[in-house]
């Protein structure tokens, strides 16, 4: 018998917990990655001029970014300007996450501090970017502009387990 996966989520909500997570999910990283350096008793040393604040601070800035891409969105004509403006700040959002797993977590101190000063910014960064996709879905020209950054955003399926494989 095979049973498919059910999505309880929609797509516009994926996009939120997305980046709502994404602070939790570096404090994570920095953690795990702290941990594995002080097991090895190893100095973590990067060669980089990021630091933790920094990357921060730029992915809260490329989500208002494409916020306000999004919000120039009135008609057929400037959804398709957004539309390339939407997919280069998605591809800065994944540059900077690149750089994050690059980086020298920090202190556990410096950790909570970096939640408690921003996780609000990105709360409230995450809203404005879901109440424009909110409104773009409303509109027949908005509709293209949220499918792209669907299609962007989601990542591919996972392969079936009782797929046949395939043959060359």
């Amino acid at each position: 018998m095979i049973v498919e996966s059910v999505d309880y989520f929609t797509p516009a909500k994926r996009i939120e917990m997305n980046y709502t997570t994404i602070l939790t999910g570096m404090v994570l990283l920095f953690a795990s990655l702290s941990g594995t350096a002080q097991e090895k008793k190893q100095p973590l040393t990067v060669p980089t001029a990021d630091t933790a604040e920094g990357l921060v601070k730029a992915m809260i800035a490329s989500l208002k970014d494409m916020t306000a891409e999004l919000a120039r969105v009135q008609d057929a004509a400037t959804a398709l300007k957004a539309i390339a403006g939407v997919e280069a700040k998605i591809k800065e959002s994944r540059q900077i996450e690149a750089r994050m797993e690059k980086l020298v977590p920090p202190a556990p101190d410096v950790q909570k501090k970096l939640i408690d000063t921003y996780q609000q910014q990105i709360v409230v960064a995450a809203k404005g970017f879901e109440a424009e996709m909110t409104r773009l879905k409303a509109s027949e020209y908005g509709k293209t502009v949220v499918r792209r950054i669907e299609e962007l955003t989601t990542p591919p399926a996972p392969p079936r387990k009782d797929a046949e494989p395939v043959k060359k």
